[in-house]
């Protein structure tokens, strides 16, 4: 017998060996527990991939029916450099829109020492940083911590990169120091109750303190979201939990109501893909991403025979959705997500549990 022969003859004698064991442990390999899918389904945000012919003042009316928001495409997309170039493949966040996705996880039942727990996902960006900075908030504090003076060329408006001169001084600031740079746009009242609700701002920038003097300091534009101008004002940045959507924070049961009190664009009405300011903040227990729908009170109209005639109001109509992304003391800052008719100031709105 050669070789091969014999090397055959061991490994079928071998098998013959084994193969009566992994009989007899059969039932209990059967009883060992399998890995199963768990499926669930989360919101994110909608992403739109762009085809041949698309622009954004194509997508501004399939999307929000007004051809005419194509800046808020244009807005919420950083790494578009010129609205009129978008190419096949590009991909664009819809502001204020989203879908569902399916998650299936794999989960073994096996048990396994020494588990580390997963960290739980960063909660969700509700819009863009570009657009959460230039949608700006309504601040009833009108303390600033410092305004710009100068700038080293003699200009009076500044960018990214740009060098200029501050107020700021004293002991509590330093080399380093991160402000945000805000435009005042103008006071707001209330639609309804008539009370001064305080100055709506615009974040138009962020700087850097490259030097301090006795009197004044030195900052550099890090960041530039519009024009920064003599006058603007800075504010030392925080770090905020804002425009980030947290599901598990969201669940919470809340009765709150208020109004619509102003809109980004100094307009009477707005719809799908503007953004609003409504009455109710962190003393409300507002949240970001919660849900608002705006809607107008039910007409009273008049029922029954011609001399027994009752008066009945009719069910409340809804008007839109609105979705929080910035919160501040009394008042926040939300994205309309979804309009059945336009929106006006004043209206009244209702939180919901989506």
């Amino acid at each position: 017998m050669n070789r091969l022969e014999n090397q055959t003859t061991r490994h079928i004698r071998k098998a013959l060996f084994v193969l009566p064991l992994l009989m007899g442990f059969s039932p209990l390999l059967s009883n060992l527990p399998e890995a199963a899918e768990v499926k669930s389904v989360i919101k994110v945000p909608e992403v739109y991939l762009v085809k041949k012919g698309d622009h954004l003042w194509k997508l501004s009316d399939e999307e929000y029916q007004d051809p005419y928001k194509w800046r808020y495409l244009w807005e919420n997309n950083d790494y578009i450099d010129n609205p009129d170039l978008i190419y096949p493949g590009d991909r664009i966040l819809i502001p204020g829109s989203f879908v569902d996705k399916e998650v299936v996880e794999i989960v073994d039942d096996t048990p396994v020492k020494n588990v580390v727990a997963k960290p739980e996902p960063p909660p969700l960006p509700i819009v863009s940083e570009s657009l959460y900075a230039k949608s700006g908030y309504i601040s009833d504090n009108e303390k600033w911590d410092g305004v710009i003076i100068h700038g080293i060329e003699d200009k009076v408006i500044f960018g990214k990169g740009d060098t200029i001169y501050t107020d700021i001084s004293g002991k509590n600031v330093k080399k380093g120091d991160i402000f945000t740079v805000l435009k005042e746009m103008r006071r707001v009242r209330h639609p309804v109750t008539g009370k001064n609700m305080g100055i709506l701002v615009q974040e138009v920038g962020v700087a850097v303190v490259s030097n301090i003097g006795d009197s004044n300091s030195t900052v550099e534009v890090l960041t530039s979201y519009s024009n920064i101008e003599l006058g603007d004002y800075l504010i030392k940045k925080t770090d905020s939990n804002d425009n980030r959507y947290d599901p598990t924070a969201a669940k919470k049961d809340r009765e709150i109501e208020g109004y619509i009190i102003e809109g980004k664009d100094e307009r009477s009405t707005y719809g799908r893909g503007d953004v609003v300011y409504i009455d109710a903040g962190k003393k409300e227990d507002v949240l970001p991403g919660d849900i608002f729908i705006v809607y107008e009170k039910g007409k009273e109209v008049k029922t029954g025979e011609r001399f027994s005639r009752k008066t009945t109001t009719l069910p409340i109509e809804i008007l839109s959705k609105i979705q929080v992304f910035r919160v501040g003391d009394k008042t926040s800052t939300a994205i309309v997500i979804d309009s059945k008719k336009e929106t006006n100031i004043g209206a009244p709105i209702r939180y919901i549990k989506e």
